[in-house]
């Protein structure tokens, strides 16, 4: 929250009337920006789109109407995409277990059963609320986070078809 020293505060009244007096300057601003960037959408290259390519182009638009240093958008907007896939990896205890395992053996193959009773065996003392109960769960817990996993340096290859003994997926180390 923005500081303000006692002489600079103001009232809510205050606020909503000097807010109301320049309504009218905020509105054509607005109309203005959303004009520019209309003008600007044609214009913006549509290669290597990230996920929410829409609302990414619709950004990079924004960013040309504003005349921002090109890239500013899409840089903040990648950079903040990372954080958010990198931050559930912290907050699971498996898929924390997981890809300390993959650093230290560099991969693993074999099902998913195998991976589920592997790491339950080396991380006993991890196990939470956040630990899968199943070999299924733990499937759908990697398919989920499989983005965030490459961004930390791990491949997962799932192999599409069921073996005798379940799914098999291979979890490697990139090089």
């Amino acid at each position: 929250m923005l500081f303000r020293s006692p002489a600079e505060r103001k009232t809510e009244i205050d606020m909503e009337e000097a807010f109301k007096a320049r309504s009218s300057y905020l509105l054509g601003a607005l109309l203005n920006l959303l004009s520019n960037t209309l003008k600007q959408l044609p214009k913006i290259k549509k290669e290597n789109l990230p996920r929410m390519a829409d609302f990414a182009v619709l950004g990079m638009a924004v960013e040309k109407a504003l005349k921002l240093k090109e890239g500013s958008f899409i840089n903040a907007y990648l950079k903040g995409q990372l954080e958010m896939r990198l931050k559930s990896l912290d907050d699971n205890p498996f898929l924390h277990c997981l890809t300390d395992h993959i650093k230290k053996n560099k991969v693993f193959s074999g099902t998913y059963q195998q991976l589920y009773l592997t790491l339950n065996t080396t991380y006993k003392t991890h196990k939470s609320d956040g630990w899968p109960n199943s070999a299924k769960k733990v499937a759908c817990l990697i398919k989920r986070h499989q983005s965030a996993l490459f961004d930390l340096g791990i491949n997962i290859k799932p192999d599409p078809e069921r073996k005798e003994d379940g799914f098999h997926v291979r979890i490697s180390k990139k090089i």
